[in-house]
């Protein structure tokens, strides 16, 4: 898989946050969303507020390559008796 520059990524979570805040500015907190009718505007506002903080903190602090492990993960595990 290409591995694009974290300024791509970022860009891309900055446009789709545009677009939810665009959506739901003038939305009615207690609207309900018609695709989860259990949640009401401001649920959703706080789930992707969520979403969107997880995945730029991700992809800020994301690893090097997903099949490399740290010293410290590969020490932890051998204590435990897990493999490395």
């Amino acid at each position: 898989m290409t591995r694009l520059e974290t300024a791509r990524y970022l860009d891309h979570l900055f446009h789709e946050s545009a677009r939810f805040r665009a959506v739901l500015t003038d939305a009615d907190p207690e609207a309900r969303v018609p695709s989860c009718p259990e949640w009401n505007a401001a649920d959703l506002l706080r789930h992707l507020t969520e979403v969107q903080y997880f995945w730029a903190r991700t992809i800020n602090h994301r690893p090097d390559s997903p099949t490399r492990r740290s010293a410290g993960a590969i020490r932890r595990a051998r204590r435990s008796g897990r493999r490395s």
